[in-house]
């Protein structure tokens, strides 16, 4: 990654690498260079570490208020990978412009019901500064996904994967990533590591469900492949963000917005997309059934125009690649 951020708080224990300067990569530097990529943002990662870990390095408050402050100054949007309580207040303290996660890792805050006054707090900081809110469910139920025995049933899965993907993810080789996670639980029934990962994820839905109910424009996005578990499938997973965030008590309405018109606003590129206007690129999905009546409409998909191009849905199928 050439464009890492220097943190002279960290040099003791993260120096910089042989034969690079300091100089290169401070935030003015690196924002320069992905300015000049043609990017319309930066994401900043911010996460201490999984579970009970703690021990990754973070920017600090001064350094990740340079990066915004550069990336500002070119017009860009700041995006912070942060789905902790904690995590989210140092990058909404940072002046982010975009949660690219929901909220599900409360730091050991807990309510039977609804969110704790904590969480509250924060989504209300979130929207008064209109911060853009990407909830991501998929990233818990994606790894939940490697320990249900029907994900690789799954018919779905014949048309999104190629074949010989298909019969590596049923290998041995293929299982390596759950066999981590059984490891991280130090061997727990997969009955139990799937729970956790679904207790985890109910509280992003909650979350997404405060955001919705208090009217604040949601942004879709899946974080695929979030991690390295066959749960998380392009495309597909984006059409099960879509469910999920229907089963969290999103209305259909706004999801449809969130997964056009709501995130061109937020990148800036209503002017070309977003909405079925004339002058705008014709980017579109022609569906058989009415996505204001069921959130499943999303998957008939009839014909997809790109740019303008007409293509046969059963032409991008992983079947028809040989």
């Amino acid at each position: 990654m050439p464009d890492w951020i220097f943190e002279p708080a960290n040099a003791g224990q993260h120096p910089v690498p042989a034969g690079e300067a300091a100089a290169e990569h401070t935030p003015e530097a690196v924002v320069e260079r992905i300015a000049k990529s043609g990017a319309r943002c930066v994401k900043v990662f911010i996460e201490d570490g999984f579970g009970e870990s703690t021990e990754w390095p973070l920017l600090s408050e001064s350094t990740l208020k340079q990066v915004t402050a550069a990336v500002h100054r070119k017009g860009l949007l700041v995006l912070a990978h942060a789905n902790a309580l904690g995590m989210q207040r140092i990058a909404v303290a940072g002046g982010a412009d975009v949660l690219a996660h929901g909220l599900w890792n409360w730091d050991g805050l807990s309510a039977k019901a609804g969110i704790p006054p904590q969480i509250a707090e924060h989504l209300r900081t979130v929207r008064e500064r209109r911060i853009g809110f990407q909830p991501t469910l998929r990233v818990l139920y994606g790894t939940a996904d490697l320990f249900r025995h029907d994900t690789l049933l799954d018919p779905v899965y014949a048309k999104v994967v190629p074949a010989d993907v298909l019969a590596w993810y049923r290998s041995d080789a293929g299982q390596f990533f759950k066999k981590q996670m059984r490891s991280a639980f130090n061997g727990a029934p997969d009955e139990k590591i799937m729970q956790s990962q679904f207790r985890i994820g109910e509280q992003g839905m909650r979350v997404v469900k405060q955001m919705f109910d208090a009217g604040y424009p949601l942004l879709l996005g899946s974080d695929t492949p979030s991690a390295p578990t066959y749960g998380n499938q392009p495309g597909y997973d984006t059409y099960r963000e879509m469910r999920a965030m229907a089963q969290s008590g999103v209305s259909l309405a706004a999801i449809a917005q969130a997964g056009t018109i709501n995130n061109a606003r937020q990148f800036r590129l209503e002017r070309d997309y977003g909405s079925v206007e004339v002058g705008k690129i014709a980017n579109l999905l022609l569906l058989n059934a009415d996505p204001l009546l069921s959130v499943r409409a999303w998957s008939q998909i009839d014909k997809v125009i790109l740019r303008g191009v007409v293509i046969q849905r059963e032409d991008l199928a992983a079947d028809r690649l040989r």
